[in-house]
């Protein structure tokens, strides 16, 4: 799935249940280099105990075991309703077992067009750099939605230096 325009993705057969054993991957995609994929979830019904769940991940070259596992599970009836993982490329994981079969999810996926990964780039590691809000200097939109996940190597440490930190508050 490319994201040139925010995209509905659901499991199969919503708002019937789901069947037995499935497994559905998606692979969403920014246009742009890195942004942030975000994900908010309109409904999630899926059987307790996160024996059915939908799992994602970043996708890439990466070694580093933070950024293999998960980034995020949605599970049970409940969970985040909106939230962003790190692009350009993220795959999504729907997994369920024989037992009982529920309505499973509804979910809109978009890209904000700021946020990423730094640091990693496959197993070589970008040393230094910058990162700004939307629009800066200029004010940022108030529906803005970034994450940056900032990854050192291991036993190394990340130093900060801020230029200019003005928040709305």
């Amino acid at each position: 799935v490319t994201l040139d325009e925010p995209t509905e993705i659901s499991s199969p057969g919503y708002p019937n249940n789901y069947t037995d054993n499935s497994e559905c991957i998606w692979t969403v995609q920014n246009t742009w280099v890195s942004g942030t994929i975000y994900y908010e979830v309109n409904e999630i019904e899926f059987e307790d105990g996160c024996v059915d769940k939908l799992d994602f991940y970043l996708v890439g070259p990466y070694d580093q075991p933070q950024l293999t596992a998960p980034q995020h599970t949605l599970c049970g009836k409940s969970g985040s309703k909106a939230f962003g993982i790190p692009g350009p490329v993220n795959d999504i994981r729907f997994v369920t077992n024989q037992n009982t079969n529920y309505k499973g999810f509804d979910m809109i996926v978009s890209e904000h067009l700021c946020g990423g990964l730094f640091g990693a780039v496959g197993v070589n590691w970008i040393v230094g750099g910058r990162i700004s809000s939307p629009n800066y200097p200029e004010n940022y939109d108030s529906d803005d939605y970034c994450i940056w996940y900032l990854v050192a190597p291991e036993k190394k440490i990340l130093t900060y230096s801020f230029t200019t930190f003005d928040l709305d508050g």
